[in-house]
């Protein structure tokens, strides 16, 4: 359980104590203008229920904005990332407007690209070894 669910449900414990000892010590009911008599733990009761709506509501409609927003902005990414080039199935980079020869096809590069891809060290050109 979370510290703040506990904290939550000690402090409604210690209001739910605190209704009934004021309900049993105040027998008597509380009249207000426009309504009719009512317990006093009634009266706090409803008092901290609208307390509470009062903090909860802003908050709620809050979330719910940042969840649309969220929403929103993935919706976003997803098009932007279709756009993107994709990826070849053996997971190197496509290239648009870029075909094989043109990246070095055939020549060294090419073939060392190739091998590197499959996991394998291209032999050393002579050039390579006498250098």
């Amino acid at each position: 359980m979370k510290a703040l669910r506990i904290v939550q449900i000690v402090v409604l414990a210690g209001v739910a104590v605190y209704l009934v000892l004021v309900h049993n010590a105040n027998p008597t009911n509380v009249t207000l203008p426009l309504a009719i008599p009512l317990p006093p733990a009634v009266l706090i009761a409803v008092a901290l229920v609208i307390g509470w709506l009062v903090g909860w509501l802003p908050g709620r409609v809050r979330a719910w904005r940042r969840g649309r927003e969220i929403d929103r902005l993935e919706r976003k990414i997803d098009e932007l990332e279709s756009h993107l080039p994709g990826y070849d199935r053996d997971g190197t980079p496509v290239i648009p407007d870029r075909d094989e020869r043109a990246a070095g096809g055939d020549g060294a590069t090419g073939v060392a690209a190739r091998l590197l891809r499959r996991g394998r060290r291209p032999e050393p050109s002579e050039a390579d070894r006498k250098a």
